[in-house]
């Protein structure tokens, strides 16, 4: 299985989305990731499982966090106990069902300052990315607060103004 849900997470998301773990979890908050470790399983990138990728935030900037399961591919499936891989795999449902209840997707386009604007600048809506309550709040709370992909990045989410309509494909 090879899945990923990306997010914009504010810290004060953070602290409930890692609660939603540590009943059933140890959890390390390493540099940038978090190692979520059942009993001496560690679920690590490097064994195929699951990998979360924090929201920063950095100023007016908040950037896009994920959280992504591998449990296939890249030779795993000959590495990997089944067990291991069950767990990874049940663990990793259990975090995307909870962030699609508790967060909302369908909010943000893709805007780049750097190019013209025109049909595909901003995008259609990009319903992959899912916003924290507190992160929906934080954006919404001043006009100059961003949303990025990377911080480095000029394009910035820019969301669906009232009354206006998505573009087919969206």
């Amino acid at each position: 299985m090879r899945s990923q849900v990306r997010f914009f997470m504010h810290p004060d998301d953070e602290v409930r989305f890692v609660s939603w773990v540590t009943p059933t979890a140890d959890v390390d908050l390493g540099r940038g990731h978090v190692t979520y470790l059942r009993g001496r399983h560690a679920l690590a990138v490097e064994t195929g499982s699951i990998q979360f990728w924090r929201s920063q935030l950095q100023g007016v900037v908040l950037t896009e966090g994920r959280i992504a399961l591998a449990t296939t591919g890249f030779g795993l499936e000959e590495e990997l106990p089944l067990a291991l891989v069950t767990e990874s795999e049940a663990l990793f449902s259990q975090l995307k069902r909870q962030i699609k209840k508790d967060y909302i997707n369908g909010l943000v386009r893709w805007w780049n300052p750097l190019l013209p604007t025109g049909p595909t600048n901003p995008t259609n809506l990009d319903r992959a990315v899912w916003l924290g309550p507190a992160a929906l709040r934080w954006w919404k709370s001043a006009p100059g607060h961003k949303l990025k992909n990377l911080l480095q990045s000029p394009a910035e989410a820019v969301p669906l103004e009232r009354g206006q309509h998505s573009r087919s494909g969206a």
